[in-house]
């Protein structure tokens, strides 16, 4: 997921190409959480929806997956993958951590934030909301930046945009996205009710063809 407040339908098209690195740690994350064949999946961010049809693959036609985004370009983009999909226990629609729609509670065994719990306004809401839908004993996954650990893109762009003509013309302040620390969001996860939990810090590289 990223920042979809400009969000357009060739926006959408172009993040459905480049979200490779997303979608990698996406993977990563559902097979360490251990989803299997008949669960019931939320995906919160899915974005054009290339995580939630890999999930859907592995619950099969006896489990169910769902995928809110708050980009309708991007739900509609991923709606025009099932169009020929053979499986059919995947629906999108529009909507957020904080307002997931009118799903029940106590439907899911597994929550997925590949990506996306930093580019969330209110994490307490949105975790206390996806608390309410899993069932007991339910799982939540998060892939996320800790805000405490450098980012060699964040630097460069600090530096870019304190030097003309970007001096004083971009407010680094009120970025979309709002990291946490790994301290922080154990503390989020308990505040929303999880109770046990085991969060990893990991060093990653991403290499760039272009500026």
């Amino acid at each position: 997921m990223s920042n979809t407040k400009w969000d357009a339908p060739d926006l959408a098209e172009r993040y459905d190409r480049v979200s490779d690195s997303q979608f990698k740690r996406g993977v990563a994350l559902v097979r360490r959480m251990g989803i299997a064949a008949g669960d019931a999946v939320l995906d919160v961010g899915c974005g054009t929806g290339r995580l939630a049809l890999h999930v859907s693959t592995i619950v099969g036609p006896s489990g169910r997956v769902v995928g809110i985004d708050p980009s309708p370009y991007r739900v509609s983009v991923a709606e025009g993958k099932l169009g020929g999909y053979p499986l059919k226990n995947v629906t999108f629609a529009v909507g957020t951590g904080e307002r997931p729609g009118d799903l029940p509670e106590n439907a899911f065994d597994h929550a997925c934030f590949c990506s996306v719990i930093h580019w969330v306004e209110d994490k307490p809401a949105a975790l206390a909301a996806t608390y309410r839908l899993l069932k007991p004993g339910g799982k939540i996954g998060i892939t996320t930046g800790d805000r405490s650990w450098p980012s060699t893109v964040r630097s460069i762009r600090n530096r870019l945009f304190a030097q003309p003509p970007y001096a004083g013309k971009v407010r680094l302040d009120e970025d979309a996205s709002k990291p946490v620390t790994a301290k922080e969001l154990e503390k989020l996860l308990i505040g929303a009710g999880f109770a046990e939990g085991e969060i990893k810090l990991r060093a990653t590289k991403r290499y760039h063809p272009s500026p």
